[in-house]
């Protein structure tokens, strides 16, 4: 685990049991499923607008096919491996008074289920400000890690 503690696997499935929660965590318990997040993202310039994330379960089978969507912002999707664990990633940006603002869902499958977040981020624009804050901003987008905060979720869905 992050803070060196070690888990063991749990049955029927053998996934790890789950890691200890950081400090600033949270548990949520929605229709029938409960799940841990991060309170804040813990970052200077980038917000969690729609915050936490939506959770929903479903059965059905996983895949990462375009399905359009109707008269949305333009989309983008895209298929990723974080940590051993396949997503699929859709996002699409509506922009703002000098920020954009990012709608996200990430699917995976987990124990037989179709799992998806969904939830908005919003994102300034970094060069409107002047330095150093626009250099601050920059590597802060460049080193925020997303996708193992998302998985990091996943990991704690108990679907009951």
């Amino acid at each position: 685990c992050p803070d060196g503690s070690y888990v063991s696997r749990i049955a029927p499935s053998c996934e790890f049991a789950a890691c200890p929660l950081p400090e600033g965590w949270k548990t949520s318990s929605e229709n029938g499923v409960q799940f841990s997040y991060p309170e804040t993202l813990t970052t200077k310039y980038i917000d969690a607008f729609e915050w936490p994330p939506k959770v929903t379960v479903e059965d059905g089978e996983f895949s990462c096919e375009k399905v359009n969507l109707g008269d949305g912002p333009p989309e983008r999707m895209i298929p990723r491996m974080v940590d051993g664990r396949q997503y699929c990633v859709t996002s699409a940006d509506e922009g703002a008074a000098g920020s954009a603002y990012t709608t996200y869902t990430y699917a995976t499958e987990r124990a037989g289920k179709l799992i998806s977040l969904n939830f908005v981020l919003r994102y300034p624009q970094c060069m409107n400000y002047d330095d150093p804050k626009q250099s601050e901003c920059l590597a802060e987008r460049e080193a925020f890690d997303l996708d193992g905060v998302i998985d990091r979720i996943v990991r704690t869905i108990v679907i009951e």
